[in-house]
């Protein structure tokens, strides 16, 4: 009987001694994990974000899809909008918090960091982003259907009064990626001269103060599906840079651009 006892005894000492151990390194971990807030693009919801957001789960990353009402709301109200799901989810995180955006997503994080630094602020990537607007927008603008889309699609010109309106030199670490069409961007020269994705020109997606720059095969869409960009992703955000396979013409070859799934 005391035998018995004895080995019991053991065994809840031993659980004992080990369980608040366990418990303290399951905090550390979720501690230490990095978060990634991803941002879609004009007249898109959070859901279009899916892959690329299971792409960072899969590299590692706790990830939040951010929400709006991009064809409804003007600007200024989904920059307020978007800074308190953004404050909802991270601003008292301790650990490392990123952003991504896709298209209209990029200027909507870049108004939000205009205003706002979370403390543990990490890297920012910006995927087909009209920095400098487009001039699909200045082209179709005073069409009375185009301007059904609202007034944040209206401000995507490449007028002073583009959106964000007076946006900072980043003083944060931004990667950026352009997509090439290939011949769509030549089919489409009378809406939007010169090299693009189709809907933005790769010179428009430039930022002064960038750390790294890539073009790559793709189309606008095909940006935040690509299994190749979200690879690309995950290296600026882990090393700050992109990196560099075969290169041909003005873009980088992926050979996987076009392997969404």
């Amino acid at each position: 009987m005391f035998r018995n006892l004895k080995i019991g005894c053991y065994v809840l000492l031993s659980i004992l001694a080990v369980a608040p151990t366990t418990g303290r390194a399951s905090a550390q971990e979720t501690q230490a994990k990095e978060r990634v807030v991803l941002v879609h693009g004009l007249g898109r919801t959070r859901s279009s974000m899916w892959l690329l957001s299971a792409r960072l789960e899969d590299a590692g990353y706790e990830v939040f899809r951010i929400g709006y009402h991009s064809l409804r709301d003007d600007p200024e109200t989904i920059r307020k909008d978007v800074a308190r799901q953004i404050d909802a989810c991270c601003a008292n995180y301790a650990g490392v918090t990123h952003f991504v955006g896709h298209s209209l997503g990029g200027l909507v994080i870049r108004a939000y960091l205009d205003q706002t630094k979370p403390a543990n602020l990490g890297r920012v990537v910006l995927l087909g982003t009209p920095s400098d607007g487009t001039k699909v927008v200045d082209n179709l603008k005073e069409y009375p259907w185009f301007r059904w889309l609202g007034p944040t699609t209206l401000s995507l010109g490449t007028d002073i009064s583009q959106y964000p309106d007076g946006e900072q030199k980043p003083d944060y670490s931004l990667g950026v990626i352009a997509g090439l069409s290939g011949p769509i961007s030549r089919l489409n020269d009378p809406l939007l001269p010169g090299d693009d994705d189709g809907l933005v020109s790769v010179e428009s997606t430039k930022i002064e103060g960038m750390k790294d720059f890539l073009v790559v095969q793709s189309s606008h869409a095909g940006l935040r599906y690509s299994k190749g960009v979200a690879e690309q992703v995950i290296c600026f955000l882990r090393t700050e840079s992109f990196y560099r396979p075969e290169a041909q013409g003005n873009a980088t070859n992926l050979k996987f651009e076009w392997e969404y799934f």
